[in-house]
């Protein structure tokens, strides 16, 4: 008899005879797919013979782990959640006699005439399934940014960004300031100074990468820009600015919880911009930018 147990064949008491151990599994069709396989590798029958008991197991999809709930022929069950590796294993404990490690309760011993009655087994304590990760609403982020203006221009400033999820779009508003570190010299004129300011909407689609998150983004709205000059004697001081589209892709690398590296590239577009020099009376000024080519490296909380 303990031969047989060992090969996980057991005893139907009612029946007198000898059966193998079996466990029907139902629920999610890719771990049950799984755990049937795997309990037929260990000696356990998903399809009892004959007249033999068979336990009953609903298997879950819990995130990550798996929700094991356990049935027997007495109508005792208990509940777990464990790994999928574990899945096979807890049901198995229940199916086999000579499992007796105790991963669950044994099932009661029948009794005869006479013979007292067994104490019931302590209670199994139920551990509630862990709650899905929550994806973040959004992220905000702050960058500085170095750009390459079409006139030879070199600007550098800070950046921020915010973001909030409509469905896979992550929509906000995208803010930058930049002053102008190499301004293009007019011929005969002073050299100058130019600050830039943009506020533009921005559309991304994030596309998760594992611990990274690909966002690949447009953006539209208006900029600002200041020309300012002197000639020893009158300053000059010149505001400029209109329409700016652009085109983005950021590489948002989390690197603690909510907190990511950002690492990103962009092009934005003045299709309106007046790119002649500017005269006056008194100083003459440089053009803008037809366009502008940006790099930004910055932190982001909330990666989308």
């Amino acid at each position: 008899m303990v031969w047989l147990t060992a090969l996980g064949v057991t005893r139907d008491a009612a029946a007198g005879v000898w059966c193998p151990a079996a466990a029907r599994v139902e629920g999610d069709p890719e771990v049950v797919a799984t755990v049937t396989q795997e309990l037929s590798r260990r000696g356990v029958d998903p399809r009892p013979a004959g007249n033999c008991a068979a336990i009953r197991a609903t298997v879950t999809r819990r995130g990550a782990d798996v929700e094991v709930r356990v049935e027997d022929q007495h109508g005792r069950s208990a509940t777990r959640v464990v790994a999928l590796a574990t899945v096979a294993t807890v049901i198995e404990s229940w199916a086999r006699a000579d499992l007796s490690a105790g991963l669950l309760p044994e099932p009661p011993a029948s009794t005869g005439l006479g013979a007292a009655a067994r104490p019931s087994p302590p209670p199994v304590e139920l551990r509630r399934p862990a709650a899905p990760a929550k994806r973040p609403l959004g992220g905000v982020a702050l960058w500085t940014e170095t750009s390459v203006g079409t006139d030879g221009s070199v600007w550098v400033g800070p950046a921020l960004t915010a973001c909030v999820r409509l469905g896979p779009v992550c929509a906000g508003v995208l803010a930058h300031v930049a002053s102008d570190v190499r301004v293009p010299t007019v011929a005969g004129a002073p050299r100058a100074a130019r600050l830039d300011a943009g506020l533009l909407l921005a559309a991304d689609l994030p596309l998760r990468l594992g611990r990274a998150t690909l966002i690949p983004g447009l953006t539209v709205g208006v900029a600002w820009l200041r020309t300012s000059a002197s000639n020893g004697n009158d300053n000059v001081d010149s505001d400029s600015g209109g329409l700016r589209l652009g085109a983005h892709v950021v590489l948002s690398y989390r690197v603690w919880r909510s907190l990511a590296l950002d690492v990103g590239l962009a092009v934005d577009v003045a299709p309106l911009a007046h790119t002649g020099p500017q005269t006056s009376e008194v100083v003459a000024l440089p053009g803008e930018p037809r366009a502008y080519v940006r790099a930004a490296v910055g932190l982001r909380y909330g990666v989308p």
